[in-house]
């Protein structure tokens, strides 16, 4: 994919935000790029590597998720790992995820702002 089609795909997604971007604030390279739910909007975010954006229902989310102990897929440094969550814990001043590998039975540990996206299985 070509940097021309990428900045193509995200003057769409401009044009769709709800407030208006002021003339001349398009996306150019090296500037962050506008954040959204949407499967483009992340799809982008993944292919230009802008880190995941934790928002409040997301984190509400991953919580439940280890409350429940639930499965997770999670995606980090381009690794999808499915584990089940266990505990959100905070460490020297950073929160991680602690998951169970289902094949194993082996703790992994998730630093939250290492993590590219994850999934609520």
């Amino acid at each position: 994919m070509s940097i021309g089609t990428i900045a193509a795909l995200l003057s769409t997604v401009n044009r769709r935000s709800e407030s208006p971007a002021p003339r001349g604030a398009g996306w150019s390279p090296g500037s962050i790029p506008p954040r959204g739910g949407n499967r483009l909007e992340r799809f982008l975010d993944y292919i230009l590597g802008v880190p995941f954006h934790w928002s409040p229902a997301r984190m509400d989310q991953l919580e439940r998720a280890a409350r429940d102990g639930r499965r997770v897929a999670i995606v980090r440094r381009g690794t999808e790992y499915v584990v089940f969550a266990r505990r959100i814990e905070t460490r020297n001043a950073k929160e991680r995820l602690i998951g169970i590998l289902p094949m194993t039975g082996d703790e992994i540990v998730f630093e939250l702002g290492q993590v590219e996206d994850f999934q609520v299985i």
